[in-house]
């Protein structure tokens, strides 16, 4: 294993955890009415937000996929009642839920297909 490639994997959970807690950050600052803008942009932000929480947690806990999963996916559940409760400008959404669950969706679907094509390979 070259010295780069250890650095690099050493560092990885390191930016797990701070994803996780970046991704709490943003989920429960106070955010102004919307006004305009592209609809459902939230949703895509969701998305992409959940699909790297996945793809770095994938290579931090690769043998623990499957609680991963379960994890992240119960980590967006009670996130959602969490900002209702805690914020007063933010509400629990469950599409925002599923936003998160199809992020999660999105990055197995591409790991699955990477993995292929090295196989392949």
């Amino acid at each position: 294993m070259s010295a780069i490639y250890q650095k690099i994997s050493t560092a990885i959970p390191y930016l797990f955890w701070a994803s996780i807690s970046l991704v709490l950050m943003l989920m429960f600052i106070e955010l102004p009415e919307k006004q305009g803008g592209i609809a459902h942009v939230d949703k895509l932000v969701h998305v992409v937000l959940f699909a790297w929480l996945t793809g770095i947690g994938l290579l931090t806990f690769h043998h623990h996929k499957y609680r991963l999963i379960i994890a992240l996916i119960t980590f967006g559940a009670i996130v959602e009642p969490l900002q209702s409760w805690l914020t007063e400008t933010r509400k629990a959404s469950v599409y925002d839920w599923l936003a998160d669950v199809a992020g999660i969706v999105l990055c197995i679907l591409i790991s699955a297909a990477l993995s292929k094509l090295q196989v392949n390979k």
